[in-house]
Order: structure tokens, then sequence, then C-alpha cells
């Protein structure tokens, strides 16, 4: 239950480990959802000298994450979502580094490369959900943990 939200907001850097700090969001929905983490990826875009150069800002909306519970798997399985986001966030940088110092006209290639990410990633949180149970399956959350482990080594 991860959802992209393309509005600034307060935010904690996913890079960072996660604490139950930064949930500090009213909880809403079932039950038995025990945290929610609302990740965002931002696209910044300037423009000088007819160039535009594009940042990809991976972050945390920590007014909208919120968390039921303390349980220490939890948080380990929420981390897990913030981690995909700093992935995504590392592979959209690089496929639009042909385009940094550009002309603006290439906005609308590095948006659609943009959106098609955060798409795929919307469903890549989704199956990170589904196939470790929201963290309830230790053997397949151990198994997620070592991909994004792997997978976060080959990050700046």
């Amino acid at each position: 239950m991860i959802k992209l939200l393309l509005l600034l907001a307060l935010i904690n850097p996913p890079t960072k480990t996660l604490t139950w700090d930064a949930f500090k969001g009213k909880p809403y929905g079932k039950e038995n959802v025990l945290a929610v983490t609302w990740w965002k990826i931002d696209l910044n875009i300037q423009e000088e000298n007819g160039k535009c150069t594009y940042e990809i800002v991976p972050g945390i909306d920590t007014a909208k994450s919120f968390t039921r519970t303390n349980e220490e798997w939890v948080l380990i399985h929420e981390q897990g979502h913030a981690n995909l986001a700093v992935i995504y966030a590392n592979r959209i940088q690089k496929l639009i580094a042909k385009y940094q110092g550009t002309a603006p006209s290439n906005y609308k290639k590095v948006e659609r490369i943009y959106d098609s990410m955060c798409a795929n990633l919307r469903q890549f949180q989704d199956l990170y959900d589904l196939r470790s149970d929201h963290g309830r399956s230790e053997h397949m959350q151990k198994k997620w943990n070592q991909w994004i482990d792997k997978e976060l080594s080959k990050c700046p």
C-alpha cells in the first residue's frame, strides 16, 4: 500500500536508516495495515542559458507515512520500500543522463522516462509487499533484503 506522492512535502531522505520518528501521519484504512511508507521521487529541472539539467531526488513524506506498531520487523520491511525508491531514482538518473545539458525540447523525453519508471516502481513496490507478505514472511523478507542491498551497492 505504497503511494506515489508528487507534491513537495517534508521528506526524510530514504538513504538514511528509517526510524519510527519518520512516521508522523495518522493511521487510516484497515487495521491489519501496520505501517505505510509514502515514498516520492521528484524530478527537479533547472534551465540556464538554453540548457536543462535534471535531478532525481527520492524521499519519504513523513507527514503521510504512518505506523500502528513499533515492531522491528515492520520497520525493516518499510525500510525496503524506501530503499526501492532510492534504487529506482538511481536508475532514472542513469536513463536521463544523456539529456543533461541539452535543450529544453528534450524535457518531454525525460518526463516520459520518469513517468514510466515511476509506474514500474509502483508495480514493483506492490510485488515486494505481495511476495514478502508485507514483511510477515521472514524467509522472503530476508531474500528481498539481500536483493535490495545488492542493488543499493550499485547506487552512488
